[in-house]
Protein backbone atom coordinates (compact mmCIF):
# COMPACT_ATOMS: atom_id res chain seq x y z
CA UNK A 1 0.00 0.00 0.00
CA UNK A 2 1.55 3.62 -1.25
CA UNK A 3 2.09 5.59 1.78
CA UNK A 4 0.12 8.94 1.83
CA UNK A 5 1.82 12.22 1.27
CA UNK A 6 1.03 15.13 3.73
CA UNK A 7 -0.64 16.79 1.70
CA UNK A 8 -3.11 14.11 1.17
CA UNK A 9 -2.98 13.34 5.52
CA UNK A 10 -4.06 17.08 5.91
CA UNK A 11 -6.84 17.28 3.11
CA UNK A 12 -9.87 17.85 5.76
CA UNK A 13 -7.54 20.53 7.48
CA UNK A 14 -6.96 22.43 4.42
CA UNK A 15 -10.68 21.77 3.79
CA UNK A 16 -11.66 23.58 6.92
CA UNK A 17 -8.77 26.51 6.32
CA UNK A 18 -10.38 27.02 2.96
CA UNK A 19 -14.14 27.59 4.18
CA UNK A 20 -13.41 29.72 7.00
CA UNK A 21 -11.51 32.16 4.22
CA UNK A 22 -7.82 31.38 5.37
CA UNK A 23 -6.03 30.13 2.62
CA UNK A 24 -6.67 32.73 -0.63
CA UNK A 25 -3.86 30.69 -2.43
CA UNK A 26 -4.62 27.73 -4.67
CA UNK A 27 -1.52 24.79 -6.38
CA UNK A 28 -1.19 24.48 -9.83
CA UNK A 29 2.04 22.59 -11.48
CA UNK A 30 3.24 22.79 -8.02
CA UNK A 31 3.42 26.21 -7.54
CA UNK A 32 1.20 28.38 -5.27
CA UNK A 33 -0.82 31.20 -6.95
CA UNK A 34 -2.93 33.85 -5.44
CA UNK A 35 -6.58 33.02 -6.39
CA UNK A 36 -8.68 35.88 -7.05
CA UNK A 37 -11.85 34.27 -5.49
CA UNK A 38 -10.33 33.36 -2.81
CA UNK A 39 -8.33 36.37 -1.79
CA UNK A 40 -11.97 38.27 -1.99
CA UNK A 41 -14.10 36.14 -0.24
CA UNK A 42 -11.11 35.81 2.70
CA UNK A 43 -10.95 40.01 1.98
CA UNK A 44 -14.73 39.80 3.21
CA UNK A 45 -14.71 37.02 6.11
CA UNK A 46 -12.12 39.35 7.81
CA UNK A 47 -14.26 42.74 6.95
CA UNK A 48 -16.98 41.00 8.52
CA UNK A 49 -14.99 39.47 11.44
CA UNK A 50 -13.63 43.21 11.78
CA UNK A 51 -16.81 44.70 11.70
CA UNK A 52 -18.66 42.76 14.42
CA UNK A 53 -15.80 42.96 16.94
CA UNK A 54 -16.14 47.06 16.53
CA UNK A 55 -19.53 46.30 17.05
CA UNK A 56 -19.26 44.54 20.40
CA UNK A 57 -16.45 46.71 21.85
CA UNK A 58 -19.13 49.67 21.58
CA UNK A 59 -22.06 47.87 23.25
CA UNK A 60 -19.73 46.60 26.12
CA UNK A 61 -21.62 48.04 29.04
CA UNK A 62 -18.88 48.54 31.61
CA UNK A 63 -14.63 49.14 31.85
CA UNK A 64 -14.06 45.68 33.00
CA UNK A 65 -15.91 43.57 30.23
CA UNK A 66 -15.05 46.17 27.74
CA UNK A 67 -11.03 45.83 28.91
CA UNK A 68 -11.36 41.72 28.75
CA UNK A 69 -12.97 42.07 25.12
CA UNK A 70 -10.27 44.48 23.83
CA UNK A 71 -7.19 41.99 25.08
CA UNK A 72 -9.26 38.89 23.98
CA UNK A 73 -10.02 40.50 20.35
CA UNK A 74 -6.57 41.73 20.06
CA UNK A 75 -4.73 38.82 20.25
CA UNK A 76 -7.60 36.59 17.71
CA UNK A 77 -7.16 39.34 15.50
CA UNK A 78 -3.50 39.52 15.20
CA UNK A 79 -3.47 35.28 15.12
CA UNK A 80 -5.86 35.55 12.62
CA UNK A 81 -4.22 38.20 10.46
CA UNK A 82 -0.86 36.45 11.14
CA UNK A 83 -2.28 33.06 9.57
CA UNK A 84 -3.28 35.08 6.62
CA UNK A 85 -0.20 37.12 5.66
CA UNK A 86 2.13 33.51 6.89
CA UNK A 87 -0.59 31.14 5.13
CA UNK A 88 1.34 31.38 1.89
CA UNK A 89 4.70 30.51 3.20
CA UNK A 90 3.43 27.92 5.62
CA UNK A 91 2.00 25.84 3.00
CA UNK A 92 5.17 26.01 0.77
CA UNK A 93 6.97 24.65 2.90
CA UNK A 94 4.38 22.07 3.93
CA UNK A 95 4.62 21.31 0.26
CA UNK A 96 8.41 21.11 0.38
CA UNK A 97 8.42 18.70 3.33
CA UNK A 98 5.79 16.60 1.74
CA UNK A 99 8.28 16.02 -1.17
CA UNK A 100 11.03 15.42 1.43
CA UNK A 101 8.73 13.02 3.49
CA UNK A 102 8.05 10.92 0.63
CA UNK A 103 11.90 10.13 0.14
CA UNK A 104 12.11 9.67 3.45
CA UNK A 105 9.18 6.92 3.18
CA UNK A 106 10.53 5.28 0.30
CA UNK A 107 13.85 3.94 2.83
CA UNK A 108 12.35 3.20 5.54
CA UNK A 109 9.97 1.08 4.22
CA UNK A 110 12.43 -1.21 2.92
CA UNK A 111 12.95 -1.67 6.73
CA UNK A 112 10.06 -1.49 8.46
CA UNK A 113 7.04 -0.83 5.93
CA UNK A 114 4.31 -3.00 8.04
CA UNK A 115 5.40 0.02 11.04
CA UNK A 116 5.42 2.53 8.33
CA UNK A 117 1.35 1.52 7.32
CA UNK A 118 0.60 1.07 10.89
CA UNK A 119 1.37 5.31 11.15
CA UNK A 120 -0.55 6.29 8.66
CA UNK A 121 -3.39 4.41 10.22
CA UNK A 122 -2.44 5.88 13.42
CA UNK A 123 -2.44 9.74 11.85
CA UNK A 124 -5.86 9.26 10.80
CA UNK A 125 -7.04 8.46 14.01
CA UNK A 126 -5.05 11.52 15.95
CA UNK A 127 -6.90 13.78 13.67
CA UNK A 128 -10.43 12.72 14.27
CA UNK A 129 -9.28 12.99 17.78
CA UNK A 130 -7.62 16.58 17.06
CA UNK A 131 -10.67 17.19 15.54
CA UNK A 132 -12.72 16.03 17.75
CA UNK A 133 -10.92 17.92 20.94
CA UNK A 134 -10.33 21.09 19.21
CA UNK A 135 -13.19 21.63 17.29
CA UNK A 136 -16.57 20.01 18.80
CA UNK A 137 -15.89 21.03 22.38
CA UNK A 138 -14.86 24.43 20.94
CA UNK A 139 -18.29 24.34 19.03
CA UNK A 140 -20.45 22.91 21.92
CA UNK A 141 -19.44 24.99 25.00
CA UNK A 142 -19.71 28.37 22.55
CA UNK A 143 -23.75 26.83 21.62
CA UNK A 144 -24.06 26.39 25.22
CA UNK A 145 -22.51 30.09 26.19
CA UNK A 146 -24.75 31.32 23.28
CA UNK A 147 -28.12 29.72 24.50
CA UNK A 148 -27.57 30.88 28.33
CA UNK A 149 -26.47 34.72 27.24
CA UNK A 150 -27.69 37.74 25.22
CA UNK A 151 -25.58 37.73 22.53
CA UNK A 152 -27.61 37.64 19.04
CA UNK A 153 -26.36 34.14 16.75
CA UNK A 154 -24.57 36.16 14.17
CA UNK A 155 -22.82 38.35 16.66
CA UNK A 156 -21.55 35.24 18.50
CA UNK A 157 -20.35 33.47 15.45
CA UNK A 158 -18.67 35.83 14.14
CA UNK A 159 -16.85 37.39 17.38
CA UNK A 160 -16.08 34.18 19.64
CA UNK A 161 -16.79 30.59 17.24
CA UNK A 162 -15.07 31.84 14.11
CA UNK A 163 -11.51 32.63 15.44
CA UNK A 164 -11.75 29.86 17.49
CA UNK A 165 -12.39 27.79 15.15
CA UNK A 166 -9.66 29.07 12.69
CA UNK A 167 -7.18 28.64 15.57
CA UNK A 168 -7.82 25.54 16.66
CA UNK A 169 -7.26 24.35 12.45
CA UNK A 170 -3.85 25.47 12.81
CA UNK A 171 -3.10 23.77 15.87
CA UNK A 172 -4.69 20.97 14.56
CA UNK A 173 -2.09 21.28 11.53
CA UNK A 174 0.93 21.63 13.93
CA UNK A 175 0.08 19.16 16.08
CA UNK A 176 -0.54 16.32 13.29
CA UNK A 177 3.10 17.42 11.50
CA UNK A 178 4.89 17.09 14.62
CA UNK A 179 3.34 13.92 15.76
CA UNK A 180 4.06 12.87 11.81
CA UNK A 181 7.65 13.59 11.81
CA UNK A 182 7.80 11.89 15.49
CA UNK A 183 6.54 8.67 14.54
CA UNK A 184 9.36 8.35 11.47
CA UNK A 185 11.81 9.24 14.30
CA UNK A 186 10.72 6.42 16.20
CA UNK A 187 11.32 3.97 13.09
CA UNK A 188 14.48 5.04 12.72
CA UNK A 189 15.32 4.77 16.45
CA UNK A 190 13.89 0.95 15.94
CA UNK A 191 15.43 -0.38 12.91
CA UNK A 192 19.30 1.09 14.80
CA UNK A 193 18.55 -1.23 17.93
CA UNK A 194 18.45 -4.13 14.97
CA UNK A 195 21.87 -2.64 13.85
CA UNK A 196 20.59 -2.70 10.35
CA UNK A 197 20.83 -0.06 7.44
CA UNK A 198 23.58 2.12 9.87
CA UNK A 199 24.31 4.95 6.36
CA UNK A 200 21.38 5.53 4.83
CA UNK A 201 19.03 5.95 8.53
CA UNK A 202 21.39 8.55 9.47
CA UNK A 203 21.20 10.53 5.98
CA UNK A 204 17.10 9.79 6.59
CA UNK A 205 17.42 11.35 10.25
CA UNK A 206 19.80 14.31 9.00
CA UNK A 207 16.47 15.11 6.01
CA UNK A 208 14.13 14.77 9.05
CA UNK A 209 15.76 17.41 10.97
CA UNK A 210 16.02 19.56 7.87
CA UNK A 211 12.19 18.94 7.86
CA UNK A 212 11.58 19.91 11.31
CA UNK A 213 13.25 22.98 11.53
CA UNK A 214 11.90 24.25 8.25
CA UNK A 215 7.87 23.62 9.17
CA UNK A 216 9.27 25.28 13.21
CA UNK A 217 10.23 28.60 11.17
CA UNK A 218 7.36 28.29 9.09
CA UNK A 219 4.98 28.16 12.38
CA UNK A 220 7.60 29.95 14.45
CA UNK A 221 5.93 33.90 15.07
CA UNK A 222 2.49 31.93 15.19
CA UNK A 223 3.88 29.73 18.13
CA UNK A 224 4.92 32.62 19.12
CA UNK A 225 1.20 34.94 19.86
CA UNK A 226 -0.32 31.63 20.54
CA UNK A 227 1.81 31.13 23.59
CA UNK A 228 1.72 34.86 24.45
CA UNK A 229 -2.19 34.75 24.40
CA UNK A 230 -2.36 31.70 26.07
CA UNK A 231 -0.54 32.88 28.76
CA UNK A 232 -2.33 36.30 29.25
CA UNK A 233 -6.00 34.66 28.88
CA UNK A 234 -4.98 31.96 31.00
CA UNK A 235 -4.12 34.54 33.98
CA UNK A 236 -7.24 36.59 33.16
CA UNK A 237 -9.66 34.25 32.90
CA UNK A 238 -8.08 32.35 36.31
CA UNK A 239 -8.22 35.44 38.26
CA UNK A 240 -11.32 36.48 37.24
CA UNK A 241 -13.14 33.07 38.37
CA UNK A 242 -11.23 33.12 41.68
CA UNK A 243 -12.32 36.68 42.59
CA UNK A 244 -15.89 35.53 41.81
CA UNK A 245 -15.65 32.62 43.45
CA UNK A 246 -14.22 34.52 46.70
CA UNK A 247 -15.49 37.97 46.48
CA UNK A 248 -18.76 37.30 45.41
CA UNK A 249 -21.72 35.22 44.92
CA UNK A 250 -21.11 31.96 43.20
CA UNK A 251 -25.12 30.80 42.30
CA UNK A 252 -25.03 34.63 40.73
CA UNK A 253 -21.88 34.53 38.93
CA UNK A 254 -22.53 30.89 38.21
CA UNK A 255 -22.57 31.50 33.95
CA UNK A 256 -20.03 33.28 34.03
CA UNK A 257 -17.70 31.81 35.81
CA UNK A 258 -18.48 28.64 33.85
CA UNK A 259 -17.59 30.73 30.65
CA UNK A 260 -14.30 31.36 32.70
CA UNK A 261 -13.54 28.09 33.87
CA UNK A 262 -14.52 26.75 30.18
CA UNK A 263 -11.88 29.74 28.17
CA UNK A 264 -8.68 28.30 30.71
CA UNK A 265 -9.76 24.44 29.91
CA UNK A 266 -9.07 25.54 26.28
CA UNK A 267 -5.76 27.35 26.76
CA UNK A 268 -4.56 25.05 29.16
CA UNK A 269 -5.17 22.40 26.36
CA UNK A 270 -3.16 24.06 23.68
CA UNK A 271 -0.06 24.96 25.99
CA UNK A 272 0.02 21.51 27.55
CA UNK A 273 -0.61 19.52 24.20
CA UNK A 274 1.98 21.98 22.31
CA UNK A 275 4.75 21.42 24.93
CA UNK A 276 4.27 17.66 25.58
CA UNK A 277 4.02 17.09 21.65
CA UNK A 278 7.28 19.39 20.53
CA UNK A 279 8.92 17.88 23.60
CA UNK A 280 8.94 14.10 22.73
CA UNK A 281 9.31 14.98 19.15
CA UNK A 282 12.84 16.29 20.00
CA UNK A 283 13.31 13.18 22.42
CA UNK A 284 12.77 10.73 20.14
CA UNK A 285 14.83 12.92 17.50
CA UNK A 286 17.80 13.05 19.95
CA UNK A 287 17.79 9.73 21.14
CA UNK A 288 19.01 8.19 17.58
CA UNK A 289 22.60 9.43 19.29
CA UNK A 290 21.90 6.64 22.05
CA UNK A 291 21.25 4.21 19.38
CA UNK A 292 24.51 4.35 17.56
CA UNK A 293 26.48 5.08 20.32
CA UNK A 294 24.94 1.12 20.97
CA UNK A 295 26.38 -0.06 18.01
CA UNK A 296 29.05 -2.27 18.02
CA UNK A 297 32.80 -1.12 16.25
CA UNK A 298 34.37 -3.51 14.02
CA UNK A 299 37.60 -2.49 14.93
CA UNK A 300 39.14 -4.15 11.63
CA UNK A 301 36.63 -2.16 9.33
CA UNK A 302 38.24 1.25 9.07
CA UNK A 303 35.45 2.44 6.75
CA UNK A 304 32.63 1.62 8.77
CA UNK A 305 34.23 2.42 11.85
CA UNK A 306 35.07 6.14 10.79
CA UNK A 307 31.69 6.30 9.71
CA UNK A 308 30.07 5.49 13.22
CA UNK A 309 32.30 7.36 14.89
CA UNK A 310 31.68 10.76 12.69
CA UNK A 311 27.83 10.40 12.82
CA UNK A 312 28.07 10.18 16.59
CA UNK A 313 30.29 13.39 16.49
CA UNK A 314 27.76 15.00 14.68
CA UNK A 315 24.62 13.82 16.23
CA UNK A 316 25.89 14.85 19.62
CA UNK A 317 27.08 18.42 18.37
CA UNK A 318 23.09 18.68 17.62
CA UNK A 319 20.84 18.63 19.43
CA UNK A 320 16.70 19.19 17.78
CA UNK A 321 14.20 21.85 19.60
CA UNK A 322 10.90 23.62 18.91
CA UNK A 323 11.58 27.33 19.20
CA UNK A 324 9.15 30.07 18.97
CA UNK A 325 11.00 32.81 17.03
CA UNK A 326 14.17 31.52 18.25
CA UNK A 327 13.50 33.55 21.96
CA UNK A 328 12.47 30.24 24.02
CA UNK A 329 12.28 26.56 23.26
CA UNK A 330 8.79 24.90 23.55
CA UNK A 331 8.95 21.91 26.14
CA UNK A 332 8.15 20.34 29.09
CA UNK A 333 10.02 22.56 31.19
CA UNK A 334 8.71 25.75 29.16
CA UNK A 335 5.35 24.79 30.22
CA UNK A 336 6.03 24.60 33.81
CA UNK A 337 7.38 27.66 33.94
CA UNK A 338 3.88 29.47 32.23
CA UNK A 339 1.66 27.78 35.15
CA UNK A 340 4.47 28.72 37.66
CA UNK A 341 4.19 32.36 36.32
CA UNK A 342 0.12 32.21 36.48
CA UNK A 343 0.04 31.05 39.42
CA UNK A 344 2.26 33.66 40.74
CA UNK A 345 0.61 36.39 39.24
CA UNK A 346 -2.83 34.95 40.61
CA UNK A 347 -1.84 35.44 43.91
CA UNK A 348 -0.50 38.90 43.40
CA UNK A 349 -3.68 40.49 41.66
CA UNK A 350 -5.80 38.35 44.64
CA UNK A 351 -4.22 39.91 47.62
CA UNK A 352 -4.12 43.42 45.36
CA UNK A 353 -8.20 42.96 45.30
CA UNK A 354 -7.92 41.51 49.20
CA UNK A 355 -6.24 44.72 50.08
CA UNK A 356 -8.99 47.50 48.03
Amino acid sequence: MKARTLVQVLAPIILLSKIFGMQPYIVRKKRLRVSLIRLIYTTACLSIYLWHVYLSLRRANNVGKMSSMMVKSFGWTLLIFVIVLTGRDVFAKILQASDKLVKVDMTLARFRQKDLLECNYQHRRYLLVLILINGVYNLISEIFVKLTGRHGAVDFFVNFTYPRIVISVVNVKFFLLMIIIKSRFKIINDVLKDKVGFVELVETHKTLRHITNTLNSAFSLYLLLLLTQSFLMTLVDLHSTLYMILFQSFVAKFQTIFITIKNCFIYCFDLCFLTTISSNLCSEANLTRNCVLGLELDINNEKSRNQIVASVLRLMNYKLEIKACRLFVIDKAFLFTIFGGVCSYVFIMLQMDMQS
